[in-house]
């Protein structure tokens, strides 16, 4: 379930939104390669992972682009859009959930990965 009133509003930190759009471009890199590999007849690739870095990258852009994410509004969105299903609420929710981490703490609470990049 989707919660009604989420909203994620951009960091005020300059540092902080550089550090997301790198991020954004990380996820599209990765995004890429694996579109390659869907292409080439990889069977071990995860259309589920594909769709991750998808909601990730267009919740930063959004983030930053219109100075909020509105978890419900978002999610209505891109299912009237045909680009998400009601099945999928959970993959949307752990993504917004990693993108609020790396917003208001930078990453603390998300093992694995890669983490935010460092800026100057």
């Amino acid at each position: 379930m989707i919660p009604a009133v989420w909203i994620l509003y951009r960091p005020t930190d300059e540092r902080r939104c550089r550090q997301l759009r790198l991020k954004a471009a990380e996820y599209q890199g990765r995004l890429n390669l694996r579109e390659i590999e869907l292409l080439n007849g990889n069977p071990f690739l995860s259309l589920e992972h594909i769709k991750y870095n998808r909601l990730r990258i267009l919740m930063i852009e959004r983030l930053l682009a219109d100075g909020k994410v509105e978890l419900r509004a978002l999610y209505d969105e891109l299912v009237k859009k045909d680009e998400l299903v009601p099945s999928e609420c959970k993959l949307y929710l752990a993504s917004f959930l990693v993108v609020r981490d790396y917003v208001l703490t930078g990453g603390q609470n998300i093992s694995g990965g890669t983490g935010l990049p460092n800026v100057g």
